[in-house]
Order: C-alpha cells, then structure tokens, then sequence
C-alpha cells in the first residue's frame, strides 16, 4: 500500500530531461519548491511556532531519490546550466526572464 501523498510525478523515476523538468514544475507548482542542495528531511515551515516538515520521512526519501536523479544523468540543462539554474527560470528569478 502507498501511504504517499505525492503527486505520480514526484514519485515516478527520472530517466529524460522532459521528466527532470516536469519533476521541477510540479514542486514548484505544488509549492513544494527548495533549494537541491538541502537534505529533503529538513524541509518544511515554522507554523505556530512549531516546526512542520514537509513531507513524512517516507515522502522525504522518495523526493531526496528523485532528486538524485537530476544529476546522476548526463541531461544537458542548456542554457539554465544545471537543475538549479532551471528551477530558478520557472520561478521567474533569472536574468533572462
């Protein structure tokens, strides 16, 4: 049973670029965006003085693998130059934009 409560685009593997991209859409369409940098574990609000992770530890897990998957393939992020760059360009924080 999937107690999940991610979309089937988060959960599902990463093999093209056009799914690395949906995967960035998605968070930031669902406003789960964050930096890639941090562990998916630390992630969440401070909301009535209490601390509030995001996700659940098993929700956590699987968006910390996805995650992975942006960069254990060879995509060519151009012209945003990595997952990062191109998370910053759907937010509308680039340059460019």
């Amino acid at each position: 049973m999937n107690d999940s409560h991610l979309s089937p685009i988060l959960i599902s593997p990463i093999a093209t670029l056009d799914q690395a991209k949906a995967w960035i859409q998605e968070l930031h369409d669902k406003g789960m965006m964050f930096h890639f940098d941090d562990s998916t574990h630390d992630i969440g609000n401070t909301i009535n003085g209490q601390w509030v992770n995001l996700w659940s530890e098993s929700d956590a897990l699987i968006i910390s693998q996805r995650r992975d998957e942006l960069y254990s393939e060879a995509f060519d992020w151009s012209p945003h130059d990595c997952p990062i760059g191109f998370a910053l360009h759907i937010m509308g924080h680039c340059i460019e934009d």
